[in-house]
């Protein structure tokens, strides 16, 4: 299946919440599967993102180096992150969700939003 990066970056919040909670033995598997395949793109994200910040960010009054709303390259930084998550990438969906799996977790119609792409409609 066709994916962007994007995609991923929103939906592990949920995966993780999902993670944490005691669930199912097949739901827990099929999760875990889920999150490993999705892992290495998060990461990778995660890494550029960092480097943006870097690049672009300034010092707090502590010294760590952030990117805020007011700072001069927000704008820019903005950009090139939205950039890098646009990417397109081609994902084989080992392990779908299925509705069923969902029925003992409490997740939040926004964090249902995010890993809709995961989940198998229908039988």
């Amino acid at each position: 299946m066709k994916l962007k990066l994007k995609s991923i970056y929103n939906a592990m919040p949920a995966l993780r919440k999902m993670g944490n909670s005691d669930i199912k033995s097949k739901a827990a598997v099929k999760i875990g599967c889920l999150m490993t395949d999705l892992t290495k793109y998060f990461d990778n994200i995660e890494k550029e993102r960092g480097k943006l910040i870097n690049e672009l960010g300034s010092k707090n009054k502590d010294g760590i180096i952030q990117i805020t709303t007011s700072d001069k390259n927000y704008s820019k930084f903005v950009e090139q992150f939205t950039a890098c998550l646009e990417v397109d990438i081609d994902f084989n969906l080992e392990f779908p969700i299925e509705i069923d799996d969902l029925e003992d977790i409490k997740i939040t119609p926004i964090e249902a939003q995010t890993i809709n792409v995961f989940i198998k409609k229908g039988k």
